[in-house]
């Protein structure tokens, strides 16, 4: 199984970075033939939607640089994994130049997995995840596994990856095409996180924290917050008022502790 491995962060080490190549690693172990391409050592410049542009009828495009060859690459692989940081809520510029560019040309349906990192607050993570999901749908990718990763989680997170990596080639070996983009859309909202707005987001971060406290040792903050992340699950009026509210105070206390 060729599996294709794409970091869009614009640094060669970081978190983002990090959880790309431990996914690669865990799909090496189990047997993928991957190729890893960082994109901070390529040179792929943003779509300009050129007039009666040659790309979406043939293997070709106006603009030359890297962008082409990674084109090439993406249909030729069986599987693909993309890791991308988190800026403004959302996907980087580097990710979203590199989604822009690609095109798809062969048979559909297979595999990829998604991977967001979001540092700071982690606001953003789902939203990211959810713009990478989608722009790999319309490639013709079956969007398998996606995982969101804060600050909170990032150490469970590495070895979270490592394990997907490794069932990217044991479980989705055998290719599964849509029938049509409508059954592509259906498989992604069935797939975890596609459905969730910002307060189910910053719901999740809340979690997050709360079990970066009790790992801390700060098991009397994170057990007050559980109660009260509990109240709002069981009874959500002002939703996103109160998951701002406990989102902001449980990032404080995790970052005082």
């Amino acid at each position: 199984m060729k599996v294709l491995a794409v970091s869009c962060s614009p640094h060669r080490e970081g978190l983002s970075p990090g959880l790309l190549r431990a996914a690669a690693e865990g799909a090496r172990e189990a047997g993928g033939d991957v190729e890893i391409v960082l994109l901070a050592e390529k040179e792929v410049g943003p779509c300009i939607a050129c007039p009666s542009p040659p790309c979406w009828t043939t293997l070709d495009c106006n603009i030359k640089d890297d962008g082409l060859l990674l084109r090439e690459k993406l249909n030729m692989c069986d599987a693909l994994i993309i890791s991308a940081p988190v800026y403004f809520l959302g996907i980087n510029g580097m990710a979203k130049d590199f989604l822009d560019r690609m095109r798809h040309y062969g048979p559909n349906g297979k595999p990829a997995l998604p991977i967001s990192a979001a540092g700071g607050t982690g606001k953003g993570c789902i939203n990211a995840l959810q713009d990478l999901s989608i722009s790999l749908t319309i490639l013709g990718f079956r969007v398998v596994m996606p995982l969101p990763v804060t600050r909170y989680n990032a150490e469970e997170a590495l070895k979270e990856a490592r394990e997907r990596g490794k069932r990217l080639v044991k479980e989705f070996s055998q290719k599964r095409p849509f029938s049509g983009l409508s059954e592509g859309y259906a498989w992604l909202y069935s797939q975890p996180y596609m459905d969730w707005d910002l307060a189910d987001e910053l719901v999740f971060l809340a979690r997050m924290a709360i079990e970066g406290l009790r790992k801390k040792g700060r098991e009397d903050l994170a057990s007050e917050f559980a109660e009260e992340l509990s109240a709002l699950e069981r009874y959500p009026e002002n939703r996103m008022e109160r998951a701002v509210s406990l989102h902001e105070r449980t990032m404080h206390a995790f970052n005082a502790s």
